[in-house]
């Protein structure tokens, strides 16, 4: 035993055997020590018993000949460093398949909303819902009031009539997509819309989703936008609003999400974080969450049940406890040498006061 020490004591009228074993380092050896000292003395599988006690070392014990330490791994075994960021170019059939990925937040049914820049150009949020049509209830582009309306008030009942006649057709609208080329004008309109308590209660369904895919930046203004939907609707149920940013070599996009009345939400959010990080390559980081005002059951606060020990079955407990038979103690001591050589004969002579005190 090369930096180990073994001592054994027995108890023959007993028929009991007891090994301390210590070793300084090389604690994968305990396993096949522990065999080995049993198989010795004949002692059966189903008879044995074993614990483990692991301390941080000894003063003057530093490392082994190979030069490995002694004692068990300290060292750092996790992979900490950032993934490499992948080059992947921040283009419109990205944004696409963000949208893609990013439905799975509509639920089947769904009447979605998809909010467009000017008419006639690239809304590419719609395109990708409209190949899915048959999953929804209805998908509607909405197009940037024309350039020759000026008047804010006059593009916002442009674009009121269009919701309440979309509302009559296919009922409650359950998500609004904002696409990256929606203008502001467009959105701000909605942003005055939806402020009126009335509004919100004959447009929004029951349960809904807000998806606003756009590049990374400080000036994003549609993530303030489902910030103020979010305190609109602070007191709903299951109302949480999340940022997301995908990151890649050449740049970040956000994706931000408000979604109400969705008990699994959270389980939605990692399936489609880790689909859209499979997807596109990128690294998918959740920035952050907010929620709204947790509802308060009647039965949350139920008076509280106390036990004692009576109320729980102790018969097999206690029987156990009482065959067990004491055979001995043991004690060990690690002293630090403040002064002085440690030498055998101090040792020896020490251990012998300490027997003759306690004979």
């Amino acid at each position: 035993l090369d930096g180990g020490a073994v001592t054994i004591r027995l108890w023959p009228a007993s028929a009991y055997a007891a090994f301390d074993v210590q070793l300084w380092g090389a604690l994968d050896r305990t396993d096949a020590l522990r065999t080995r000292l049993a198989d010795a003395v004949g002692s059966a599988a189903d008879a044995r018993s074993s614990y483990r006690l692991v301390t941080g070392g000894m003063p003057g014990v530093g490392r082994t000949t190979d030069g490995s330490a002694r004692g068990p791994d300290t060292a750092n075994r996790r992979d900490c460093d950032a993934p490499a960021l992948r080059d992947v170019a921040l283009d419109d059939d990205l944004l696409r398949q963000v949208v893609e990925e990013g439905r799975a937040l509509l639920h089947e049914g769904a009447v979605v909303v998809v909010l467009c820049g000017p008419a006639g150009g690239a809304c590419p949020s719609h395109d990708v819902l409209a190949r899915h049509a048959g999953s929804f209830g209805a998908v509607v582009p909405f197009w940037a009031c024309p350039a020759a309306v000026k008047q804010e008030e006059l593009c916002e009942r442009i674009l009121l009539d269009r919701f309440q006649k979309v509302v009559a057709q296919s009922g409650s609208i359950h998500g609004f997509v904002l696409d990256p080329g929606a203008a502001l004008d467009t959105v701000a309109s909605l942003h005055r819309i939806l402020r009126d308590p009335h509004h919100r209660r004959t447009l929004l369904a029951d349960r809904f989703t807000f998806l606003a895919p756009a590049p990374h930046g400080p000036d994003n203004w549609r993530r303030e936008f489902l910030e103020w939907r979010r305190r609109d609707l602070v007191d709903l149920d299951h109302l949480f609003r999340a940022e997301v940013t995908l990151t890649g070599a050449r740049g970040a996009l956000d994706l931000d999400i408000l979604v109400g009345r969705d008990p699994h939400f959270f389980g939605r959010l990692v399936n489609v974080t880790d689909a859209l990080a499979a997807r596109t390559g990128l690294r998918a980081e959740v920035r952050e969450v907010e929620g709204g005002v947790q509802e308060i059951r009647e039965d949350q606060f139920a008076a509280a049940v106390w036990y004692t020990e009576d109320d729980f079955e102790r018969a097999e407990g206690e029987a156990q406890f009482a065959a067990q038979r004491v055979l001995a103690e043991q004690h060990v001591l690690q002293y630090d040498v403040t002064a002085g050589a440690v030498t055998r004969e101090l040792l020896e002579e020490a251990l012998r006061a300490a027997l003759a005190d306690h004979a």
